[in-house]
């Protein structure tokens, strides 16, 4: 049976990735009979290239601000110490400014930097009003805002012509919006405040898109290879897609205590039907079932093991780990019937530590440490060497579909 499609329309597999689709039935597609070694080498290389490897490490940054954006916000609203989230933030903050410079040079980079710093500040801003019910705070954060979203399209039209500045308003302004829709859920209590910034993260792939075609418009011949084309495609949307799975997971664990997780975990396997699709758009969905029944396993052992921590159950703990610890080989053993060109041991390898990295994190969480920002921030790093080999391996076993 199909998987239903519960994220309306999964623009990022659907629309992203609709070349790649065989055609509708529950069957997996047989590979192209003989691609010859050039054929696949081709295909892996529109993967790894210049362009396709800039547009999935910004979209993975970018996509990162917004859920750091999101614990700051968190932290602000419980009345806790923001620094060792705002910390990791502005880490993130001073990478988005690397890539300005490398670009546009130094002065530039310092310029985005201080601009972007500033309206890190006027969300947090928001955060806090919104949480005191000052309504002239809240108003005065927006309008701070507003003044921002037309400085920095001005900026960045300023560095590249080829960043239209009406464009570049326009995707700041949806990307404002939702994350301030999920502050305020997040300051009225709201179950849905996971959901809401995960589609306010959802802004960020269109938004990296943009912004490296004017880039590569601005520079032709710096970046080798196509950003727009379905090999890229698929190494973005899977970089997302999995970083994704990191932060939702953390944020499902967080609101553990007391059963409290129910909304953040519905989100959570709006993720997994996500990469699900992703997987079937390749493969079929018969396929897509295989990949969810397994991941929805692992899913579910990882919020076995948040909630036994956040419940002081070590037992409890204990057995969800030992379960979350059992995933990696059947993920592997069947990602590796899959496409032979994944090697099953080194997947299994990276996948046992994305899992145990995500169990640091929560560990971390359930301690109330300070480091578990950090925690998490590593843990998502990990997705992006994942989604790599993924979508290289990918793109060599159907030649034909990626470019």
């Amino acid at each position: 049976m199909p998987i239903p499609r519960r994220v309306a329309g999964l623009a990022l597999a659907a629309g992203l990735l609709g070349a790649c689709t065989s055609g509708g039935g529950d069957a997996a597609p047989e590979a192209p009979a003989g691609p010859s070694r050039a054929e696949q080498a081709d295909a892996a290389a529109a993967v790894q290239s210049a362009a396709s490897i800039l547009r999935a490490n910004l979209t993975s940054v970018l996509q990162q601000h917004v859920f750091l954006t999101g614990a700051v916000t968190a932290t602000v609203v419980a009345g806790a110490d923001p620094a060792p989230a705002a910390a990791e933030l502005d880490a993130n903050s001073v990478n988005l400014s690397r890539v300005v410079g490398a670009v546009a040079g130094g002065e530039a980079a310092d310029r985005f930097l201080d601009l972007w710093r500033g309206h890190v500040g006027l969300l947090t801003g928001f955060a806090a009003a919104s949480a005191a019910g000052d309504e002239a705070g809240v108003a005065a954060a927006k309008a701070g805002l507003d003044a921002y979203r037309d400085e920095m399209a001005g900026f960045l039209n300023a560095i590249n012509p080829h960043l239209a500045k009406d464009t570049m308003a326009d995707s700041q302004k949806a990307y404002l919006g939702a994350v301030q829709q999920a502050i305020g859920a997040q300051a009225e209590g709201d179950p849905a405040a996971a959901g809401k910034l995960k589609q306010a993260a959802e802004n960020m792939p269109r938004m990296a898109t943009l912004l490296v075609a004017g880039i590569t418009k601005n520079a032709p011949g710096a970046f080798e290879g196509r950003f727009d084309g379905s090999a890229a495609t698929l190494r973005s949307v899977l970089a997302s897609k999995l970083q994704e799975h990191v932060y939702l997971s953390w944020m499902a664990a967080g609101t553990a205590a007391g059963g409290a997780d129910k909304e953040a975990v519905a989100t959570l396997d709006d993720n997994a039907v996500e990469l699900a699709n992703i997987v079937g758009s390749a493969y079929g969905d018969e396929a897509a079932g295989q990949f969810l029944g397994l991941w929805r396993s692992q899913v579910s052992a990882v919020v076995d093991y948040a909630r036994a921590r956040s419940g002081g159950d070590g037992t409890g703990a204990q057995a969800a780990a030992a379960r979350v610890a059992a995933e990696p080989p059947r993920f592997a053993a069947f990602l590796g019937a899959a496409n032979p060109r994944l090697d099953e041991a080194v997947l299994a390898a990276d996948l046992g530590a994305h899992a145990r990295a995500l169990l640091a994190a929560i560990d971390s969480q359930a301690a109330g440490s300070p480091s578990r920002f950090a925690d998490v921030r590593a843990a998502a790093g990990r997705t992006r060497d994942m989604a790599a080999r993924l979508s290289t391996a990918i793109a060599a076993q159907f030649p034909d579909r990626f470019s």
